[in-house]
């Protein structure tokens, strides 16, 4: 997100910072320490909400902003901080174990089930654009049509693999059907 979206405009920092942002949500696992059973219960639960990620995104934001020492727009800063934030959680939807998006409103996981909870064919092209854009000697715009790139496939495969559990899922309730 911050390669394809905010680089340019914010700089180096804005990979780094993004990066931290799109990993914070997972923080909750901190939970598993007082009782095996809430690592289960709590993790994807309210770190993975919408409204603690809204609520979270001007504080971060300012402390992006900060840290690049107000060279850039503060309001850029909480835009890269909302997208890094948001797509972790939906992504995480897009799994078999879901998420709590509208907690407190529900405790109800979304899920997909599109992909698996650890993906290779997912994570290595994403892998591959964060090495990538950290190479030096290539230009910004190379980085960023190799980040697009990885983006656009990544997203096609969440795509193919919805589209392949919905086609399974059809199947079975045509078979049960007979």
């Amino acid at each position: 997100i911050a390669e394809v979206g905010f680089r340019e405009r914010l700089g180096p920092k804005a990979i780094a910072f993004g990066a931290l942002c799109g990993l914070l949500p997972d923080f909750d696992i901190v939970l598993n320490f007082y009782d095996p059973w809430a690592y289960i219960l709590h993790h994807r639960g309210f770190s993975h909400a919408l409204i603690t990620l809204i609520l979270l995104t001007p504080i971060l934001g300012w402390l992006g902003y900060r840290w690049a020492k107000k060279k850039t727009s503060y309001l850029t800063w909480m835009h890269l901080t909302f997208w890094a934030l948001i797509t972790h959680p939906l992504l995480d939807i897009c799994t078999s174990y879901g998420t709590q998006f509208w907690w407190p409103i529900s405790n109800a996981r979304l899920s997909l089930d599109a992909i698996a909870i650890i993906d290779l064919f997912y994570t290595v092209p994403l892998l591959a654009a964060i090495l990538v854009g950290c190479i030096p000697y290539l230009s910004l715009r190379a980085r960023r049509y190799f980040a697009c790139s990885m983006f656009l496939f990544t997203l096609a495969y969440l795509c193919t693999g919805y589209a392949n559990q919905e086609e399974a899922k059809n199947l079975a309730l045509e078979q049960l059907q007979l």
